[in-house]
């Protein structure tokens, strides 16, 4: 298996985590696509893994997950921080890296942790991002 496996397996965990979340209005996309992102929207972004333990064939892989809103659409900040924290709330639970093991096929990920959300404005859109770590493997343990 390829690195690249496991980035689209760990994308398509959070999107089935955030999926079960049911966030109504918020369009949710891979990190991996060449889609037209329409607002509001929330994309998963796997990258830059490396083998923790070396030898162990489990991968640290660090998962981006932005939230981006509209600066300009009625209460836009007011909304922008409610998508935020459902998110937080879809993903910041204890049972996160069982629900991601769950979710996909030969892939299991027995520890995850995250730092802050940072938000800032850029071309008339509110982005937040959240960086959740996990240790990942291509199998079913």
């Amino acid at each position: 298996m390829s690195f690249y496996d496991l980035e689209y397996k760990t994308e398509q965990a959070f999107l089935s985590r955030l999926a079960a979340a049911s966030i109504a209005g918020l369009n949710q996309y891979a990190g991996h696509n060449s889609a037209e992102m329409a607002l509001p929207w929330c994309s998963v972004h796997a990258r830059q893994g490396d083998e923790f333990p070396v030898g162990s064939a489990n991968y640290r892989v660090h998962v981006e997950i932005t939230v981006a809103g509209s600066a300009d659409d009625g209460t836009p900040e007011t909304t922008h921080k409610t998508f935020v924290g459902k998110v937080r709330d879809a993903l910041l639970v204890a049972t996160l890296p069982g629900d991601l093991s769950a979710a996909v096929a030969d892939f299991t990920c027995p520890d995850a942790w995250a730092g802050p959300v940072e938000t800032r404005v850029e071309d008339r859109r509110f982005l937040s991002t959240l960086e959740i770590t996990i240790i990942a493997a291509n199998a079913d343990i």
